[in-house]
């Protein structure tokens, strides 16, 4: 097959992966039961779309009285919600579903377009088609959480640094950047975190380059304005600065003591390993073959991701993130690492392009031909089986939390 025909069906294997992962999306949004944190936040952004501003005093004094709530540090997600109930006209859950559930499709279609751009056809198809069916990404777009909406912001903000440091010079990518980095700042701590890892990163690659000093400026005029909005912002809707450093911590702290986290958010990285079996076995596998196939170049040169350097970062990201769930105490729960999912399904891709492509080099024509099928029967196999754990013990079970205990537990009773 030449060339440009293979990358034609592999585009045309790519649409098909979106396709298959929006129908699951769109098909599973009904739930028996949801948790306090759905209907927390439902209560609050429906307080804000009557009342706006004038709702936040209320929010301090609940979240003083019981720090088990959402601070009201996390207003971004809350005018979001409420935009989209006034949008809509549904105050209820089905806002907050609605909302994750669009969330969700933007970041499948955002894991396509960073792996097609930075990773080679063949991992971003790899990748995406794990992603559409994988048990984690799919919870958190039929649940009125914040997970699936920060999930597509990491993305966004993966795609824009990554452009931006792969070299395009257009002012737009750095306001990309900067704007939804502005946003995370307003969501939630591990996004506010992420932005500001990834700004240290892009930043240094820009110094380090020296090629486009006005790059930089823009770049650096950007974040700094947008930032400080972004706190501008909230200090004004709360009133003061010090609870947007005294909320967070007393959130940290209540997390790492309560009876719930302490029973179900607690293990170890064999757990961890086990929940990634349970849910995604083959790309599991070939996660570690994409940490090989980055670690040694010189085996798998012609095999490796277009882009190495992206590729090294969505591997050393997700290695960050998952090591930050096992080692801090009480938080080995998969909501908390949600930005992770995109970036390990992108490893795995990369790993499963380099061992295959590096195995092809060695055949024949003829047996090139059959190693390919098996490949292809093997991916729809191990992706229908993974479809089909979403719905036997997460759909089922209408299980409440992506917690380890919960996973696991889903696990033994499947």
């Amino acid at each position: 097959m030449s060339p440009a025909r293979l990358r034609r069906s592999l585009l045309v294997a790519l649409l098909l992966a979106i396709c298959a992962g929006i129908a699951m999306r769109v098909g599973n949004l009904t739930t028996r039961d949801h948790g306090p944190d759905e209907r927390n936040y439902t209560y609050q952004a429906g307080l804000v779309l009557k009342q706006g501003r004038a709702a936040f005093p209320g929010f301090i004094a609940a979240f003083h009285r019981d720090i088990g709530l959402p601070p009201p540090t996390r207003a971004g997600f809350l005018y979001l919600l409420a935009g989209v109930m006034a949008v809509t006209g549904r105050t209820d859950l089905m806002a907050g579903i609605w909302l994750s559930c669009a969330a969700s499709v933007i970041s499948l279609l955002l894991v396509a377009r960073i792996g097609w751009r930075f990773l080679g056809p063949t991992a971003a198809v790899f990748a995406t088609l794990f992603y559409a069916v994988s048990s984690l990404p799919l919870m958190t777009s039929r649940r009125a959480w914040q997970d699936a909406t920060v999930e597509m912001l990491v993305l966004l903000l993966v795609l824009f640094g990554g452009e931006i440091v792969s070299g395009a010079t257009h002012w737009g990518w750095s306001l990309g950047f900067c704007l939804t980095g502005a946003v995370c700042l307003t969501m939630k701590e591990m996004p506010a975190a992420i932005f500001l890892l990834l700004s240290v990163c892009v930043l240094g690659s820009l110094m380090r380059a020296r090629s486009d000093v006005r790059q930089l400026v823009v770049f650096g005029s950007l974040w700094i304005v947008l930032v400080v909005a972004a706190v501008c912002w909230l200090v004004f809707l709360l009133g003061d600065w010090r609870p947007l450093v005294e909320f967070p911590r007393m959130t940290s702290a209540f997390l790492a003591n309560s009876p719930y986290s302490r029973a179900n958010e607690s293990g170890s990285v064999l757990d961890l390993i086990r929940g990634f079996l349970m849910i995604s076995p083959f790309a599991a596998f070939c996660f570690p073959l994409g940490l090989v196939v980055l670690s040694a170049p010189r085996v798998f040169a012609a095999e490796a991701a277009k882009d190495r350097l992206m590729a090294c970062f969505l591997a050393c990201f997700s290695l960050l993130l998952l090591a930050a769930a096992v080692f801090v105490p009480h938080h080995l729960n998969f909501r908390y690492i949600c930005p992770v999912f995109g970036p390990f399904y992108l490893v795995a891709g990369v790993g499963f392009a380099g061992v295959t492509g590096a195995i092809l080099q060695r055949f024949s024509v003829v047996q090139r031909r059959m190693f390919a099928g098996c490949c292809v029967m093997a991916i729809v196999f191990w992706a229908g089986r993974d479809a089909l754990t979403f719905e036997s013990r997460f759909v089922r079970p209408d299980l409440q939390d992506l917690s380890i205990r919960m996973v696991l537990d889903a696990e033994a009773g499947g």
